[in-house]
């Protein structure tokens, strides 16, 4: 039956479920979504779930279709579709399957937790290798994730960052690069990253580039900042 014919009646939603649940197309996608709209208080726990699963799945495929899938699930249950984001996400993260669990995590980054948003900047971060050049953090995703993460009071973004196994040494001497230039918050992470270099990896190349950034660093900040600053050399 067409999906049209289907929007009235009452005993349509298992097959109108089933429907969107296979379509590819996104004009396909709104035909059908368009037919479900009138039966609301008919979808159930289970409907939603397998919609929220094909949602995810269309947007790991880059289905045409994931632009009417994903906001009419959300619609539907935030929370569940959130959830299975954030599962799936966390499943092909563990796996090295960056750039899938980044198109997870974007679709619910608005309103993520801490940790929501640190495993998407992680991922976004680990795509593509980047060179530190002066003003890096314009236009870079992952890195404005990270700035708003400086700012969150109960996270703690450099122990996050520090601790995490994924971040090589060079990823680590960027990162802390591109925040340099920033104002007093950004720079203080900044050091306390170059510390951890020059600390961890003392003897390689990259810890004599982050000790001397840190040299400058010190020189040229505010007698404020190096007395917050933890420790020293």
């Amino acid at each position: 039956l067409a999906a049209e014919a289907l929007k009235n009646h009452p005993l349509a939603v298992d097959a109108l479920v089933t429907q969107l649940a296979s379509v590819k197309e996104r004009s396909a996608a709104e035909v059908v979504t368009t037919a479900l709209s009138g039966h609301h208080d008919r979808i159930k726990k289970t409907h939603i779930e397998k919609l929220s699963n094909r949602a995810l799945s269309a947007i790991e495929a880059n289905d045409p279709a994931a632009e009417v899938l994903v906001p009419w699930v959300r619609s539907l249950n935030h929370e569940a579709f959130r959830s299975l984001a954030t599962l799936g996400a966390e499943r092909h993260q563990r796996a090295g399957r960056y750039r899938e669990a980044t198109r997870l995590l974007s679709q619910v980054l608005r309103d993520a937790d801490a940790k929501t948003k640190f495993a998407y900047f992680l991922c976004d971060w680990k795509m593509a290798s980047r060179s530190p050049v002066i003003g890096m953090r314009m236009g870079d995703a992952a890195l404005r994730v990270l700035s708003e993460l400086l700012y969150d009071r109960k996270f703690d973004a450099s122990k996050a960052i520090r601790g995490e196994r994924a971040f090589s040494p060079v990823d680590l001497f960027t990162i802390a690069f591109a925040f340099s230039d920033g104002g007093s918050e950004e720079r203080l992470f900044a050091r306390d990253l170059l510390k951890h270099i020059v600390k961890k990896f003392g003897r390689s190349k990259v810890a004599k580039h982050a000790k001397n950034k840190l040299r400058l660093l010190t020189t040229n900040a505010p007698k404020a900042e190096t007395e917050a600053a933890d420790g020293d050399l």
